[in-house]
């Protein structure tokens, strides 16, 4: 009785086990998806803020609306507006697509 009873527990304790792995490689892969996301959304501003010579850009987002009425281009900040949302959008999209994954 003993024997099978250890045998039960033998099982679910590696079926835990491997429950547990698979959860690690799944965090690990968001953890590493939102990290590298994190990398391209800085490359991605400072690269927007070096065009435009606007270097306080990628340092100050909360004035992004602000200063984007005082550009001096056609349409206003109309093109940073919507490429700083468009940015939000795909990083919504790919942060959602990594923890379904």
């Amino acid at each position: 009785m003993n024997e099978k009873k250890t045998e039960n527990t033998n099982v679910e304790v590696q079926a835990n086990l491997k429950i547990n792995r698979a959860n690690t490689e799944k965090s690990s892969d968001l953890w590493l998806g939102i990290g590298l996301f994190s990398i391209l959304n800085f490359i991605l501003w400072k690269s927007i803020s070096y065009i435009m010579n606007l270097d306080y850009i990628a340092e100050n987002y909360s004035f992004l609306l602000y200063k984007a009425e005082n550009f001096q281009l056609p349409f206003g900040g109309l093109v940073l507006i919507s490429l700083f949302l468009f940015g939000i959008v795909i990083n919504v999209i790919i942060i959602l697509f990594l923890i379904i994954k």
